[in-house]
């Protein structure tokens, strides 16, 4: 079996989902599709689903069937940043330039200090609503 993504499925599904730019950093440059779902993982559950691998053929037909369905979960991604996606890295959401491995940091080296910043405002906003939520509920208990 050819490589699916040689396919001129492949690529009939690939024009009509991909959009004008990359959905993780904006470039218009090199653009594909990234599948939520790969496609060995769909392959895996169809070879289960028919019968493993006495009914290959079979299960290729359900997992291409599944991988380019309209309903499949895609995004538009540049070559760079798919190259990262399939690493489990993540672009910084602050810089936009660099990647970070999101099992461990909330940015980039060079913008950790922002990163620390925008976590410590959020825990204190999260304080804040917890302390204004018990007020309110001692008002309650006073009131009954």
């Amino acid at each position: 079996m050819k490589n699916i993504w040689r396919t001129k499925e492949f690529k009939q599904f690939k024009e009509r989902k991909i959009k004008d730019r990359c959905e993780r950093c904006g470039s218009e440059e090199k653009l594909g599709i990234h599948h939520e779902v790969p496609f060995r993982d769909s392959l895996e559950k169809a070879k289960k689903e028919v019968g493993y691998y006495e009914r290959l053929e079979k299960a290729m037909e359900k997992a291409k069937k599944e991988y380019f369905n309209e309903e499949a979960k895609v995004t538009t991604i540049c070559k760079k940043c798919h190259f990262i996606e399939e690493r489990g890295l993540r672009l910084c959401e602050y810089c936009k330039k660099k990647y970070y491995n999101p099992l461990f940091f909330d940015s980039c080296a060079d913008c950790k200090s922002k990163a620390k910043e925008d976590i410590e405002k959020e825990m204190e906003m999260i304080e804040r609503n917890e302390e204004e939520f018990f007020k309110r509920l001692d008002l309650e208990k006073q009131n009954n």
